[in-house]
């Protein structure tokens, strides 16, 4: 089961920010962990028409591991991802215009 909430608040023309959040839920597939939550928060900034700001965090609850899970007629599959840790980017964009 997968459930998604995604946020966008416009504080002005110049700032607006985005919270994005992901859920997955397994049940009774899982013994170990069953739910598994995902987000990523951005922060833009327009200082004019030629220079924008972006500062984002990904991987907010910094989550190591992922499992997925598979159901078929005769067997039961999980398979397991390694995930980027939690880190944070800053981007500059500039308009040659």
């Amino acid at each position: 089961n997968r459930s998604f909430l995604n946020l966008t608040f416009n504080f002005n023309k110049k700032i607006y920010t985005s919270l994005r959040n992901e859920v997955y839920h397994f049940g009774s597939l899982s013994q170990n962990k069953k739910d598994f939550y995902f987000s990523d928060f951005i922060i833009n900034y327009k200082r004019n028409d030629k220079i924008q700001f972006e500062f984002s965090v990904n991987n907010l609850f910094n989550n190591n591991t992922f499992s997925s899970y598979s159901i078929s007629d005769i067997s039961v599959s999980e398979t397991n991802y390694q995930l980027i840790s939690r880190y944070a980017l800053l981007k500059v964009n500039y308009r040659f215009k």
